[in-house]
């Protein structure tokens, strides 16, 4: 189900940053064909979800429903903490190398 903070991060940061890769990560659904539904009937067509059906992401970074997470191209974690209003988010990606 999309959460108040998805619209928000889809208006106002996504669009700010076109050469980051951002993904949303569904860890609910169980399986691919529930997300798949979740996805078309809450308009993610345009979106990569990706599904943690194993809830692997969920465990390896501490996640849960509206956790943000930026990685660098390093692989260093610059960002995990849950979504507000995007003003941390807009911060470390404009900090990016």
């Amino acid at each position: 189900m999309r959460q108040p903070h998805e619209p928000h991060a889809l208006s106002h940061i996504i669009t700010l940053y076109p050469n980051v890769k951002f993904y949303f990560i569904d860890y609910v659904s169980g399986t691919i064909e529930l997300s798949r539904s979740a996805q078309v009937s809450n308009g993610y067509t345009a979106n990569v979800v990706l599904v943690d059906d194993i809830q692997h992401v969920l465990n390896l970074y501490d996640a849960t429903m509206g956790t943000t997470v930026v990685v660098d191209n390093g692989g260093i974690i610059r960002m995990n903490e849950d979504y507000k209003d995007g003003t941390a988010l807009n911060g470390v990606l404009a900090a990016l190398p």
